[in-house]
């Protein structure tokens, strides 16, 4: 009996993962799972369950794959649900899974990006439709400094540990920001799943079309405050990528 091809989507979160996702899902011949290890699902387990999760995450991942019926099967696995990366990934390796690293070049909008879902409770727009999100948010410049600071430390780890894995790159700004991209990007996904090209489309949309600018009531005041602590780079970085992918 022929093995089933299985993968994961590695990286972090608010990197265009929901629309990776339901790009793959275009696929008759697979199916990519949520967060099967996010402490949101952990914390609705038993704790028998949990600890099983946590302590053999390989094994629990190629018990999902069994269970399902798709000649190809994936689900979501970033960087922070995981403690022992390198023992996890070796495993998932030596098991014939294979990796989409997705990432995103501007931190800093990543990071605003999560700073406003988790606010607003809304990290995903399923149904489609533009939004008419007419709030405001005001966001704290130290706080946002610490996830950033957390972000890059955590994507210098996560570029290192890939680089001892085979896998493919997936760049949201360069490959799924613009919708004209996605059948070129999915076709070289296919080919590296090793499977048939077939039309995609998603109905997943921004969940805010508004600049940052435009929805941070102080904004002006975070760049200064970037500025002023040593994130000059990155600012500059922000703004360069903006007036390209705007």
């Amino acid at each position: 009996m022929k093995e089933k091809s299985k993968f994961i989507i590695f990286g972090q979160g608010r990197s265009g993962s929901n629309l990776l996702r339901n790009l793959l899902n275009t696929h008759p011949d697979i199916y990519c799972d949520v967060e099967i290890l996010s402490k949101q699902k952990l914390s609705t387990e038993k704790w028998v369950k949990r600890y099983l999760k946590q302590k053999f995450p390989g094994y629990y991942l190629e018990y999902k794959n069994f269970r399902y019926k798709e000649n190809i099967y994936g689900m979501k696995l970033f960087y922070h649900h995981l403690t022992n990366h390198e023992k996890v990934l070796n495993q998932l390796i030596n098991h014939h899974w294979k990796i989409i690293h997705i990432y995103r070049k501007n931190t800093l909008k990543q990071a605003v990006s999560w700073m406003i879902a988790k606010m607003d409770g809304t990290w995903i727009n399923r149904d489609g439709k533009k939004t008419t999100n007419e709030k405001i948010y005001r966001i704290d410049p130290a706080e946002l400094l610490r996830i950033v600071e957390n972000r890059l430390k955590k994507m210098e780890q996560e570029l290192q540990l890939m680089e001892k894995f085979e896998n493919i790159k997936i760049v949201y700004e360069e490959d799924l920001y613009f919708s004209s991209e996605w059948q070129r990007t999915m076709a070289r996904v296919f080919e590296y799943l090793n499977t048939y090209p077939v039309e995609v489309k998603s109905n997943t949309l921004k969940t805010d079309s508004r600049t940052d600018a435009e929805r941070i009531e102080n904004f002006g005041e975070i760049m200064d405050y970037l500025n002023q602590n040593g994130y000059d780079y990155l600012v500059k970085q922000y703004e360069e990528l903006n007036k390209i992918y705007s």
